[in-house]
Protein backbone atom coordinates (compact mmCIF):
# COMPACT_ATOMS: atom_id res chain seq x y z
CA UNK A 1 0.00 0.00 0.00
CA UNK A 2 3.11 2.47 1.47
CA UNK A 3 4.33 1.86 -2.32
CA UNK A 4 1.51 2.46 -4.40
CA UNK A 5 1.57 6.14 -2.67
CA UNK A 6 4.89 6.66 -3.36
CA UNK A 7 4.86 5.64 -6.91
CA UNK A 8 1.74 7.94 -7.44
CA UNK A 9 3.49 10.61 -5.59
CA UNK A 10 6.40 10.04 -7.96
CA UNK A 11 4.30 10.35 -11.02
CA UNK A 12 2.70 13.48 -10.24
CA UNK A 13 5.93 14.72 -9.74
CA UNK A 14 7.55 13.46 -12.67
CA UNK A 15 4.58 14.26 -14.68
CA UNK A 16 4.65 18.19 -13.70
CA UNK A 17 8.75 17.87 -14.24
CA UNK A 18 8.17 16.52 -17.84
CA UNK A 19 4.96 19.28 -18.26
CA UNK A 20 7.48 22.12 -17.04
CA UNK A 21 10.25 20.94 -19.51
CA UNK A 22 8.17 19.97 -22.76
CA UNK A 23 6.03 23.55 -22.67
CA UNK A 24 8.49 25.00 -24.67
CA UNK A 25 8.56 22.43 -27.76
CA UNK A 26 5.19 22.37 -27.90
CA UNK A 27 3.09 24.04 -30.84
CA UNK A 28 0.89 27.22 -29.85
CA UNK A 29 -2.49 24.98 -30.81
CA UNK A 30 -1.10 22.43 -28.62
CA UNK A 31 -0.55 24.60 -25.78
CA UNK A 32 -3.79 25.94 -26.35
CA UNK A 33 -5.47 22.63 -26.36
CA UNK A 34 -4.03 21.95 -23.29
CA UNK A 35 -4.91 24.86 -21.44
CA UNK A 36 -8.74 24.43 -22.53
CA UNK A 37 -8.21 20.91 -21.26
CA UNK A 38 -6.92 22.26 -17.63
CA UNK A 39 -9.61 24.44 -17.65
CA UNK A 40 -12.16 22.53 -18.28
CA UNK A 41 -10.74 20.19 -15.40
CA UNK A 42 -10.88 22.96 -13.16
CA UNK A 43 -14.53 23.70 -13.93
CA UNK A 44 -15.99 19.79 -13.79
CA UNK A 45 -14.00 18.86 -10.42
CA UNK A 46 -17.09 19.64 -7.89
CA UNK A 47 -19.68 17.43 -10.33
CA UNK A 48 -18.73 13.80 -9.56
CA UNK A 49 -19.15 14.76 -5.94
CA UNK A 50 -22.41 16.42 -5.85
CA UNK A 51 -23.91 13.56 -8.10
CA UNK A 52 -22.67 10.87 -6.22
CA UNK A 53 -24.40 12.75 -3.19
CA UNK A 54 -27.88 12.67 -4.74
CA UNK A 55 -27.67 9.48 -5.59
CA UNK A 56 -27.12 8.41 -2.30
CA UNK A 57 -29.48 10.77 -0.68
CA UNK A 58 -32.70 9.24 -3.46
CA UNK A 59 -30.98 5.27 -2.62
CA UNK A 60 -31.67 6.55 1.55
CA UNK A 61 -34.71 7.70 0.79
CA UNK A 62 -36.24 4.81 -1.35
CA UNK A 63 -34.74 2.59 1.93
CA UNK A 64 -36.77 4.62 4.40
CA UNK A 65 -39.80 4.95 2.06
CA UNK A 66 -39.42 0.90 1.98
CA UNK A 67 -39.26 0.64 6.15
CA UNK A 68 -42.14 3.47 6.41
CA UNK A 69 -44.23 0.97 4.16
CA UNK A 70 -43.55 -2.28 5.65
CA UNK A 71 -46.10 -3.75 8.51
CA UNK A 72 -43.68 -5.87 9.34
CA UNK A 73 -41.45 -4.84 12.71
CA UNK A 74 -38.35 -6.82 11.66
CA UNK A 75 -38.49 -5.57 8.06
CA UNK A 76 -39.11 -1.95 9.19
CA UNK A 77 -36.07 -2.36 11.32
CA UNK A 78 -33.60 -3.67 8.69
CA UNK A 79 -34.77 -1.17 6.32
CA UNK A 80 -33.70 1.17 8.59
CA UNK A 81 -30.49 -0.12 9.49
CA UNK A 82 -30.19 -0.43 5.56
CA UNK A 83 -30.92 3.11 4.89
CA UNK A 84 -27.98 4.00 7.79
CA UNK A 85 -25.49 1.28 6.75
CA UNK A 86 -25.64 3.00 3.32
CA UNK A 87 -24.89 6.39 4.80
CA UNK A 88 -22.02 5.66 6.63
CA UNK A 89 -20.60 3.52 4.34
CA UNK A 90 -21.06 6.28 1.33
CA UNK A 91 -19.76 8.98 3.48
CA UNK A 92 -16.57 7.66 4.20
CA UNK A 93 -16.48 7.06 0.33
CA UNK A 94 -17.36 10.63 -0.69
CA UNK A 95 -14.69 12.10 1.32
CA UNK A 96 -12.05 9.99 -0.67
CA UNK A 97 -13.89 11.15 -3.75
CA UNK A 98 -14.02 14.64 -2.89
CA UNK A 99 -10.29 14.27 -2.22
CA UNK A 100 -9.43 12.55 -5.79
CA UNK A 101 -11.69 15.42 -7.59
CA UNK A 102 -9.27 18.02 -5.72
CA UNK A 103 -6.34 16.63 -6.91
CA UNK A 104 -7.33 16.49 -10.35
CA UNK A 105 -8.76 20.01 -9.87
CA UNK A 106 -4.73 21.04 -8.90
CA UNK A 107 -3.73 19.29 -11.78
CA UNK A 108 -6.08 21.44 -14.07
CA UNK A 109 -4.50 24.46 -12.65
CA UNK A 110 -1.26 23.08 -12.92
CA UNK A 111 -2.06 22.77 -16.81
CA UNK A 112 -3.68 26.28 -16.88
CA UNK A 113 -0.38 27.94 -15.29
CA UNK A 114 2.40 26.09 -17.65
CA UNK A 115 0.12 27.00 -20.77
CA UNK A 116 -0.45 30.56 -20.09
CA UNK A 117 1.18 33.20 -22.11
CA UNK A 118 2.58 34.92 -18.57
CA UNK A 119 6.32 32.87 -17.91
CA UNK A 120 8.95 33.52 -16.04
CA UNK A 121 9.26 33.85 -11.75
CA UNK A 122 5.35 33.86 -11.64
CA UNK A 123 5.39 30.33 -13.28
CA UNK A 124 7.95 29.11 -10.91
CA UNK A 125 6.26 30.09 -8.00
CA UNK A 126 2.74 29.04 -8.78
CA UNK A 127 4.05 25.52 -9.75
CA UNK A 128 6.24 25.23 -6.53
CA UNK A 129 2.61 26.58 -4.79
CA UNK A 130 0.98 23.61 -6.63
CA UNK A 131 3.38 20.78 -6.38
CA UNK A 132 3.59 21.56 -2.43
CA UNK A 133 -0.48 21.52 -2.70
CA UNK A 134 -0.68 18.71 -4.56
CA UNK A 135 2.25 17.01 -2.18
CA UNK A 136 -0.52 18.32 0.96
CA UNK A 137 -3.52 16.70 -0.42
CA UNK A 138 -1.47 13.30 -1.65
CA UNK A 139 -0.32 12.69 1.79
CA UNK A 140 -4.05 13.38 3.30
CA UNK A 141 -5.69 10.98 0.55
CA UNK A 142 -2.84 8.15 1.63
Amino acid sequence: MMQNRILFGVVVIGTSMLALAGCASLTKSQLAAVNQFGQTTCNFSAFPSKLYNTYIDIHERSLIHDANASTDPKQHLRSLELAYDLRKRHLETNAKLDLTFKIIDKYGQALVLLTSDKHGKQLDTAAQKVGNSLEGLISTYN
